[in-house]
């Protein structure tokens, strides 16, 4: 069960609510006086107590939930996280001073062996990581490289096309366009672009349809 500050502040206060009026009762059969004359009202808590409560809670239950994963490590690895934790709290305390494990021999050889598995798995994921970090600028130089190449190309027909949309044979040469692709058994619709015609053409078969797409909307609107 979760424990709600809040809650527990008002179960208290009922129950000194209660016996303050058993002993306003008392009194009053005793003096003749009215309950209500000696009835205290009790303020509600602050919205800053119920969040110091709540907080506090949540700092323990942090506390527990890290003792309980530092009880669920080896006696090695925990000696070396109360170590590492010892020197932090040293940082923030110049006056506390914690004092040296001294470690056995038998411990020591363990603690060193753990060491140098550490830091050769260290040096494996490293050189893995600089391995790979060197392909990839291969691709990237290899990306730039064809993006270069591609707008050139791209430039290339561009020029063409432009020559061949002002020109009043445009219609018979996009006749022939689309007699070649077929006889290169690749697919074009009825109503394709001029431009999207002439990236086909040039690409082949290769090249998607999105891009045939794009690279002939780019074409056409810059003749256009």
């Amino acid at each position: 069960m979760i424990f709600d500050p809040y809650k527990h502040y008002l179960s208290n206060t009922f129950r000194h609510t209660v016996n303050a009026g058993l002993e306003s009762v008392l009194t009053s059969a005793k003096l003749n006086q009215p309950i209500m004359a000696t009835a205290k009202k009790t303020k509600p808590p602050t919205k800053k107590a119920i969040a110091e409560s709540k907080r506090d809670v949540k700092a323990a239950q942090k506390n527990a939930d890290f003792e309980k994963s530092k009880a669920a490590l080896s006696p090695t690895n925990r000696q070396h996280v109360e170590k590492v934790i010892a020197a932090k709290n040293q940082k923030k305390s110049n006056a506390l001073v914690i004092p040296k494990v001294a470690l056995s021999a038998e411990r020591e050889q363990q603690l060193n062996e753990w060491k140098q598995r550490e830091a050769a798995d260290d040096a494996v994921l490293r050189d893995w990581g600089q391995r790979l970090s060197v392909t990839r600028k291969k691709v990237v130089n290899l990306n730039k490289q064809y993006r270069e190449l591609l707008y050139g190309f791209l430039q290339d027909a561009y020029v063409v096309y432009k020559d061949i949309a002002a020109h009043e044979l445009s219609d018979s040469f996009f006749a022939h366009v689309r007699g070649e692709l077929l006889k290169q058994n690749i697919k074009i619709q009825s109503n394709t672009p001029d431009a999207s015609l002439i990236v086909r053409l040039v690409f082949g078969v290769e090249a998607s349809i999105k891009s045939v797409s794009e690279y002939g909307k780019v074409m056409q609107a810059a003749v256009d």
